[in-house]
């Protein structure tokens, strides 16, 4: 950054209308004024919005030296979205991308005085503006912001206008009509102080600065009300602050135009375009030339003096305006070139060297060279380097699982005229498979090239590992042959081939792989061999020394890692020299993968990364030495199924997969060997295979699980993409002669080669139409598309519409059929359907039309028309029923037929279907009137919700019984309603062009509220016109986008189709229900189902209902994210997401609604920013008890919560995310009490259910007690299986924390099989395993406990478990395999499910297993650990006090109350009584007890000390009065004096012991605190004596109408203390483990007599002694 710059930012420059100017410091907008504090104020009800694609239309772009200044940079503005690119030789380089929290209309490039780079000044639509510059960084920083909104003015209607100086001195913004903002700055680039200048136009069209006579000469081009535009010049006199108009020759422009260009070689020139001609206009005339018929609507200068300009036109025409004898300071004559056809554009930017950019709002935007003369062909001189997807704008969609892998898919219309087309929107990377092979018991597959002509990247062989054996298959030509195969294991067949001669192919392979010097590398347990590449023939081999076999193993192009238990060797390739054992180490845990990668040009220089058994950790060694480089840790508890090492863009990354389904991934630095900190993604639910892929120069991760996956970098970013396949056991780029550019994977024992799409996140497919796309939607019996298109090109005259339904199949997208539509007649809305009629199997398609009538501004008639697909595939019309006095706007399908908005009414029609003569016929069943004109309809049941283009949205319900709609609720202060939408009968969802969503209900309280009004419970900006949702039931509305210049037209070309829908972008799964989600009937409760909603600028996004329990996480976080503070422009996200609604003239902060956009930035955050977010972060768990969040648990809590209900928010990883999940079908649910808890089943372990897959684990027993119990076995089978099934898991043992679970069937242990074996031998086999004795090794219920369980086979009751509990041994483990049900569905038995989770508490443990009556839970949770019992935790020490204080205050005030009030005393004498002795009697108890407890404490001490002096003094005269002492309690003499003996070693425990068992006193506590319990007394007493005074201090003044006031009172002192009373017993029962409710009860009722019993003595006292004394 330069000096100037850097000195300009150290400040942050306010300004407004009215010129004040302040400075604040950059960093007071970057971070919290406040600590944080929670926010108690959460919805009910949240809907988390969030975009799964950005909307992509290009707002404007321009050319700028902005990051450097020498380097030329292009900036896109797309609507709320700015990116920076950097020209380069290649194309465009990203730098960097910004949010906005705002929509931008102006975006302008200026450089400051005194500046040697450029800025961008930006205006959004609330008026606000700021400049941006870039710093050091490559972020943006905020030089200058201010305010030109005025609460006394109407926005002009021809939009604003910005126009800046090129000296960057003044900046001129038109927003109000009449009036414009000036922003001067000085000669060093600094603000001056901002005024208002009185513009004498009227509509102005356009303004720029133009190269005049004085410093500011303005051109302003406006509108006369004419059929023509006018032209004025004026100057800006700074001393006065006015415009002062100078003259011209001619002023007037005979067509209508719109554009100024300034032409800066020209005094005070400008060029101005218009409909069909172009005029050079300077103060001597104007110069006239045609131009093209079509409208021009984006221009870019080429050269700096305005000499060559491109012109487009909204036919995507491109134009070449030369100005002749501009050099000479003149215009001579002006020369049009028709160059080709682009994008229609919105922005052109004329970079370099021919390049320019074509930025475009209704098509794909564009990268394109202009060629010469001798480079063009015919009359094209375009070419098209580049093309960048724009989807918007999307007119209506549907959701279709085109592939059938269970994804769904968009189907959507976009863009017009010529660049309408179908685009195909698909999360992830797509395959389209091109060929696949059944070849069961297929496990993995290696491409290697045996032909010396291939180059290094292309393959002509695929070598596959099947479960005994190993195969070769060539690729040669177009054929798939059989090289080699074992006869006795696969019936292959007889494919004739040649053999691979050299290899083991009786064992499977565990590596095959191409290597140096034309050679193969095939690994099996056995051997690791090199083969010749070519005759196939073995080179060399090697085996592990002393006959061990191979385990794993990983290769380079020259190098091999090999891995026998916990030995590692390290060996070099080579023809001449073999397998060559450079080096070998033995590691202190055996190995479970590897991965190796070269480093540097040295020859056997190398890093192995090594994934361990039972450290869960990752390793770093050299091959030349094996060292240990360095360890990382990582965060699981599961052992590593696989490792790859990979780099991508510059950075190496290093990914673990495990067993569970997770991936662990992180960065390493080779040259350093260091790893970074490890992040961990949940993946999948089955074990995660990887494989290092490379694909022309792009390298990437493929994660083979369940749901598939590619990991690859953009932007120094991780990116996950899930892969449109089904399960997957691995997978490799395959780069054969048919199948280039490949992906050969397996799925279940098939084999499948497929073309891999780009790796992004969001594929785009687009299928061109060539005509304006009206709707679409999908006929899925014929399976075909059924798209209405209009014909009709734009011109500058209207034309009638020209209207098809065209059915374009769903696989080729070719088409099938058209059926032409009558003259004028079109589609307005969304008015197309699919469906089925009663009693009819027949899939129809039904459409609403209206009739085009250019001489009214609303259609006078339409039709209802019904087709069908015939057994030919050609639509057939089957009814046509006319409608008259109005036109269709839009259709639904509604109850046994459809509803229609027609014009301002709301109408009913049934269908009526005869199958056999089939016919249709159609019915007006009732009429609803009462709007001016319907623009979209919702239908959930019988509710239809209306909205109305200009004044409301109405919610009616259908009356069976009257057949007749009836008005229900309504929002009469909605405008412009564009879309709405019915997730369910009283949930309403609409959005208006405010771009405002409004979530509707029913009113709350229909007493105090209007019924008739509609109860607003939620809002959000949006920032964008939400034109299509869709759900299973599809609902439809309009949105304007495409405006004609002709007023008649205009009407309706305000209606473009679009909906809601219910839907996913993921693969779609059955989401596990998580704990506490069961209803109290037992039945677990269904979040609603994802809303997927399209809008005008080409943007995705989804709605989702928001769980519960994650209700406060989510509001909580939005709210921290958005005081960060981190907005660039000054703008707020408070304000940005807050409803503006004109006819409310209102704004509105956002509720109900959850930015998801927002929320998830958390993501990208450094870590240092997570924690700062995170500092102070409470949520309530299922006590309601607040418990901290961490970043970790935040991280994966966010996913969990958000994006796993969503399943389809596109997240990019950064590789400084300290923890995340990514948003794939999890069998796992979060829960932050998990972190405090260990959990046990309390579930019969059953049979598993589904696919079984086989895993390993290694229990680690040098830290963890093993801590299982088993069950079954052949002696007692469990449900009819004999298998050993584990039945119980401790998840503080070494069991649980190997990833064990409940219901795994074991299948060897240590090598031992378990298949046929007892409950007791399987017992045996791991006791054989640990030289230690067993601590528990016993059967429950069961009495006998067996003394040699390995041989005693009888002495195992029938039906009962194996408690496993071993003491840690140090330097131990044992090895598991066991079978697991991949569906993770396990059979339980009753009416038991999922494990219930334990404290950690040894207490609460034993507590537990005492009043369930399980000893075997006693004997498990007893001999987990060597912990000490405690009896008392640390909060029981003052319950005493605390209880006893409660109660004694709360009876002693009641009882004053009860007596006073029985003795008819007033309120005031009653509060004066009760404050009185609450005060006196809390005092006193508080002394008392402190008193009480200090004596107590001093005695004890005292005859402590005195028992100390005589064991020191008569050792045997203390042990001989204890040996009497344990004779009278039955103990023989002998006994006693060895146990006492034993015990007086341990001086402070024999002296505690003689004071319980001599004197009764327990030993005093030296943590215990007089004081403490008599505060804790004093609090409790005055805490709760208050209750009963609560109500005559709170309530004294109101009024109980015709209830006696004292009366009143104490019915509601009753209460209130009778509440305390039971709440007190209740927190009793936590400290005396009781039931909480009896010991509430209890407490109730006896302060219930207390109180009674003193309001009896008072009435009697009243009623005796009163009367007596008057």
């Amino acid at each position: 950054m330069d000096a100037r710059h850097k000195s300009v930012d150290t400040r942050l420059h306010h300004l407004s209308v009215t010129g004040h100017l302040t400075f604040v410091e950059p960093d007071s907008t970057r971070k919290r004024q406040r600590p944080w504090a929670m926010d108690a104020d959460v919805p009910e009800q949240l809907y988390y919005v969030v975009s799964s694609f950005k909307p992509s239309a290009v707002t404007t772009a321009v050319r700028a030296n902005f990051t450097a200044p020498d380097e030329l940079n292009l900036l896109i503005l797309k609507h709320s979205h700015l990116e920076v690119y950097k020209v380069v030789e290649e194309g465009l380089e990203p730098v960097m991308d910004k949010d906005l929290y705002g929509s931008v209309l102006a975006m302008n490039v200026i450089r400051l005085p005194g500046w040697e780079r450029d800025a961008v000044f930006l205006l959004t639509s609330t008026f606000r503006f700021f400049i941006l510059a870039s710093d050091e960084d490559n972020g943006v920083v905020t030089v200058i912001k201010g305010n030109a909104l005025s609460s006394c003015q109407r926005p002009a209607d021809c939009g604003v206008h910005v126009a800046v100086h090129p000296k960057g001195n003044c900046i001129f913004v038109s927003v109000y009509p009449g009036n414009a903002l000036i922003i001067p700055f000085d000669a060093s680039g600094e603000p001056m102080e901002a005024y208002s200048v009185f513009v004498p136009v009227s509509s102005l069209l356009d303004a720029t600065f133009v190269n005049g006579a004085h410093d500011f000469t303005l051109a302003l081009l406006s509108d006369d009300d004419t059929n023509f535009t006018s032209l004025k010049m004026f100057h800006l006199d700074v001393e006065e602050r006015t415009l002062v108009e100078e003259q011209l020759a001619d002023s007037t422009i005979n067509t209508y135009s719109s554009r100024l260009l300034p032409l800066w070689n020209l005094d005070s020139g400008v060029l101005v375009l218009g409909e069909e001609l172009c005029h050079v206009v300077t103060p001597s005339g104007i110069i006239s030339s045609n131009l093209s018929e079509s409208l021009p609507v984006a221009a870019g200068i080429i050269d700096t003096d305005g000499s060559r300009i491109l012109i487009g036109d909204e036919l995507g025409d491109l134009h070449l305006l030369v100005l002749e004898g501009i050099a000479e300071r003149r215009v001579t004559s002006i020369v049009r070139q028709h160059l080709g056809r682009i994008s229609t554009p919105s922005a052109i930017v004329y970079l370099d060297n021919g390049v320019v950019y074509i930025g475009s709002d209704q098509a794909d935007c564009q990268l394109i060279q202009l060629l010469s003369h001798v480079q063009a062909e015919a009359d094209n001189k375009v070419k098209v380097l580049q093309e960048y997807p724009n989807i918007g704008p999307i007119v209506d969609f549907e959701m279709v699982d085109l592939d059938g892998h269970g994804q769904q898919q968009v189907v959507s219309c976009c863009g017009s005229n010529q660049d309408g087309c179908l685009r195909i929107l698909r999360k992830g990377v797509g395959i389209d498979v091109l060929a696949s092979l059944d070849l069961e018991g297929l496990q993995d597959l290696w491409c290697l090239r045996s032909a010396s002509n291939l180059g290094e990247d292309q393959h002509d062989v695929l070598a596959l590992k099947f479960l005994e054996q190993t195969a070769f298959l060539s690729l040669a030509g177009d054929e798939v042959c059989l090289l080699y195969s074992t006869p006795t294991s696969h019936s292959y067949t007889e494919l004739d081939g040649v053999d691979v001669a050299g290899a083991n192919t009786e064992l499977p392979a565990l590596h095959c792989g191409n290597v140096r010097d034309g050679m193969w590398l095939v690994v099996t347990s056995q051997d690791a061999r090199l083969l010749d590449a070519v005759d196939r023939t073995e080179v060399t081999r090697w085996s592990p020394p002393n006959g061990k076999g191979i385990d794993v193993c990983a290769s380079t192009g020259d190098l091999l890692a090999v891995a026998s238990g916990s030995d590692l060797y390290a060996l070099s390739l080579s023809r001449t020299e073999g397998l060559h054992d450079m080096k070998n180490a033995t590691l202190d845990h055996e190995i479970a993968c590897l991965s190796i990668r070269a480093s540097g040009p040295d020859q056997g220089a190398g890093t192995i990364l090594a994934g361990l058994w039972t450290d869960f950790s990752l390793r770093a060694f050299s091959t030349r030495t094996l060292e240990e480089q360095a360890k990382v840790e990582v965060p699981t508890q599961v052992v590593s199924s696989s490792v790859a090492s990979v780099t991508m863009e510059g950075t190496c990354y290093f990914f673990i997969g495990h067993g569970d389904g997770k991936l662990a991934y992180g960065v390493f630095d080779p040259l350093s060997s260091t790893f970074g900190a490890p992040h961990v993604v949940q993946v999948g639910s089955l074990p995660v295979k990887l494989r290092a892929c490379k694909r022309g120069k792009d390298e990437f991760v493929f994660v083979a699980t369940d749901r598939p996956m590619v990991v690859s970098s953009r932007r120094g970013k991780l990116l996950f993409c899930n892969v449109s396949a089904g399960a997957c056991r691995t997978a490799d780029v395959l780069n054969a002669e048919a199948y280039v550019d490949c992906l050969a994977y397996v799925e279940q024992d098939r084999l499948v080669f497929g073309k891999m799409e780009n790796m992004q996140n969001l594929q785009i497919r687009k299928i061109p139409l060539d005509e304006t796309p009206l709707g679409v939607t999908y006929h899925k019996s014929s399976g075909a598309f059924c798209v209405a298109t209009d014909a009709a090109r734009a011109c500058p005259t209207p034309q009638e519409p020209i209207c098809y339904l065209r059915l374009i199949d769903a696989q080729s997208f070719e088409v099938r059929d058209s059926f032409k539509l009558e003259q004028a007649e079109s589609l307005f809305g969304h008015s197309l359907h699919t469906m089925q009629l009663r009693n009819d199997s027949t899939e129809y398609i039904v459409v609403g039309t209206a009739m085009h009538d250019p001489n009214r501004p609303l259609p006078k008639q339409g039709r209802i028309l019904v087709l069908r697909v015939n057994d030919d595939g050609k639509l057939e019309l089957v009814v046509s029923h006319a409608i008259h006095d109005g036109g269709i706007f839009s259709l639904q399908a509604f109850r046994d037929g459809v509803v229609a908005g027609i014009n301002g009414r709301l109408e009913y029609f049934s269908l009526e279907s005869t199958p056999l003569e089939r016919k249709v016929e159609v019915a007006s069943q009732t009429v609803f009137r009462g709007m001016q004109t319907v623009s979209c309809l919702g239908v959930c049941g019988n509710t239809v919700l209306v909205g109305d283009i200009l004044q409301s949205v109405t919610a009616v319900n259908y009356s069976e019984q009257r057949n007749r709609f009836v008005v229900g609720p309504g929002d009469p202060e909605s405008r412009y309603l564009l879309t709405c939408f019915l997730p369910a009968e009283d949930r309403f969802l609409f959005c208006d062009s405010d771009q405002n969503l409004v979530l509707g209900m029913p009113p709350v309280d229909t007493v105090e509220n209007d019924a008739s009004l509609m109860h607003l419970a939620g809002r959000i900006h949006i920032g964008d016109n939400i034109n299509s949702y869709v759900i299973c039931a599809c609902i439809h509305v309009w949105t304007p986008y495409l405006l004609c210049p002709d007023s008649t037209f205009c009407f309706a070309a305000l209606f473009v189709t679009s909906r809601f829908a219910f839907g996913s972008l993921s693969l779609s799964y059955e989401r596990p229900a998580e704990a506490g989600e069961a209803g109290e009937d037992g039945a677990k409760q269904q979040s609603s189902p994802p809303i997927v909603f399209t809008t005008v600028l080409g943007g995705v996004g989804m709605i989702l209902e928001v769980q519960q329990k994650h209700l406060w996480f989510m509001h909580e976080m939005q709210r921290r994210l958005a005081d960060m503070g981190n907005a660039v422009g000054g703008l707020t996200h408070e304000d940005y997401r807050s409803t503006k609604n004109g006819k409310r003239e209102s704004v509105t902060p956002a509720r109900c609604f959850v930015d998801g956009n927002l929320i998830e930035s958390f993501l990208e955050l450094t870590p240092e920013e997570m924690e700062e977010v995170m500092k102070e972060f409470h949520i309530p768990n299922s006590s309601n008890d607040f418990v901290p969040v961490t970043v970790s648990e935040a991280s994966c809590l966010l996913l969990l919560t958000c994006v796993l209900m969503l399943t389809s928010v596109s997240v990019v990883f950064s590789n400084v995310i300290m923890m995340i999940a990514w948003h794939l079908s999890l069998s796992l649910s979060f829960s932050l009490s998990l972190s405090l808890s260990f959990s046990l089943s309390h579930t019969r372990a059953q049979p598993l259910t589904g696919t079984m897959t086989t895993l390993k684990f290694q229990l680690d027993l040098r830290k963890r007690s093993l801590g299982m119990t088993i069950q079954g076995g052949i002696d007692h089978p469990v449900d009819g299986s004999t298998h050993v099934i584990v039945n119980k898991l401790a998840f503080g043992g070494a069991a649980a924390a190997a990833g064990l679970q409940v219901g795994d069937w074991i299948q060897s242990i240590n090598g031992s099989s378990t298949t046929n074996a007892t409950l007791a031998e399987a017992a045996s086999h791991i006791k054989k395993a640990i030289p230690t004795s067993v601590r528990s090794l016993a059967s429950c219920p069961a009495q006998h406990i067996p003394t040699n369980p390995e041989r005693d086979r009888v002495g195992v009751p029938a039906h009962t478990c194996i408690c496993l509990a071993f003491a840690p041994f140090p330097a131990q483990s044992l090895t598991l395999v066991v079978y697991r049900a991949t569906d993770l569905k396990a059979v339980t038995s009753g009416d038991e499910q999922a494990a219930g989770l334990i404290n950690s508490d040894r207490t609460i443990n034993a507590q537990r297993a005492f009043n369930e009556n399980d000893p075997l839970l006693s004997r498990l949770v007893h001999d987990m650990t060597s912990a000490t019992e405690q009896h008392l935790n640390e909060a029981g020490q003052y319950v005493k006090a605390a209880v006893f204080g409660g109660l004694d205050g709360i009876i002693t005030t009641f009882a004053v109350v009860a007596s006073s009030n029985g003795a008819r005393l007033s309120a005031n004498v009653i509060v004066i009584m009760g404050v009185a002795n609450l005060l006196a009697d809390g005092l006193a108890m508080g002394m008392g007890e402190y008193l009480s407890s200090l004596s107590e404490l001093q005695y004890a001490r005292s005859e402590r000390q005195r028992e100390e002096w005589e064991l020191e003094n008569y050792e045997e005269g203390e042990i001989s009065e204890m040996v009497e002492l344990y004779m009278e309690k039955g103990i023989e003499e002998e006994d006693a004096r060895q146990i006492l003996h034993i015990m007086s070693k341990y001086k402070d425990f024999f002296v505690d012991h003689m004071l319980v068992q001599e004197l009764g006193i327990m030993p005093p506590d030296e943590d215990e605190s007089p004081f403490k319990n008599g505060v804790v007394m004093f609090l409790a007493f005055i805490s709760f004596g208050l209750v009963p005074l609560l109500s005559y201090l709170m309530l004294q003044t109101v009024n109980f109408g015709s209830m006696d006031k004292d009366t009143a009172l104490f019915a509601i002192a009753c209460g209130f203390t009778g509440l305390a009373m039971f709440v007190l017993g209740a927190i009793k029962s936590k400290f005396s483990q009781q039931s909480w409710f009896m010991s509430g009860l209890t407490v109730l009722v006896n302060g219930g007599a207390a109180a009674g019993a003193a309001y009896l003595v008072g009435w009697l006292l009243e009623k005796y002694v009163g009367h007596s004394t008057d």
